[in-house]
């Protein structure tokens, strides 16, 4: 829509002719000029504010997803592919080809194939200690972590590892990240996504 505004400014009063859609609009008084600019910004905000709230209310929500491993589960974010690879589960970002986290498990059994009340945390805690890393408790878990150099990859690559004990099982994960996209914000997310991982460690139910 095309239209012509001249403004002489007074006092009192804002003129303005103004040519919109055949309608001349003279002598606005300032007040009432004012009023109506407020009242066109106040719904100019409700607008803005639906419209972003719309937005918001779009985003997919994440859900977790529960994976068997052997006798034991774990939960993890369904925006991460996953496949199996000789009784390991391998979860990475999709479209991604690095930093893809590996969860191993490792049950002690009788005979009978029932578990070793507690063989899995004893397994953790030794290792722990022969390894002079920080023991984390908590939950009817014990974990630790420990960084080592990878043999693969830039110079500084790293193997990142978790080991934890959950009653007669063993879990451990295993992350490589080649230096070279080691402060890559995917790199970091992947890692900060294995903690949850490992709260979430349990015997199957089903």
């Amino acid at each position: 829509m095309m239209h012509f505004l001249t403004r002489i400014f007074s006092r009192d009063t804002i003129r303005e002719n103004r040519c919109v859609a055949g309608l001349d609009i003279v002598n606005i008084p300032a007040k009432s000029l004012s009023k109506m600019l407020g009242v066109m910004r106040f719904t100019l905000a409700i607008l803005l504010a639906a419209v972003a709230g719309g937005v918001s209310c779009g985003k997919r929500e994440t859900r977790m997803q529960t994976f068997s491993i052997g006798s034991t589960a774990i939960d993890l974010p369904d925006f991460l592919e996953t496949r199996i690879e000789d009784d390991t589960l391998v979860a990475f970002l999709p479209g991604s080809d690095f930093a893809n986290l590996r969860f191993t498990v490792i049950s002690v059994t009788k005979k009978d194939g029932q578990e070793v009340a507690g063989a899995g945390e004893r397994l953790i805690r030794k290792e722990a200690t022969e390894r002079q890393a920080e023991l984390h408790e908590g939950n009817n878990r014990v974990w630790f972590y420990v960084a080592e150099p990878a043999c693969e990859g830039s110079a500084g690559s790293l193997m990142h590892y978790w080991y934890v004990g959950h009653g007669g099982h063993s879990l451990v994960v295993s992350c490589f990240v080649n230096s070279a996209r080691s402060t890559d914000p995917l790199a970091q997310r992947v890692l900060t996504l294995v903690e949850p991982a490992i709260q979430s460690f349990r015997r199957d139910t089903k």
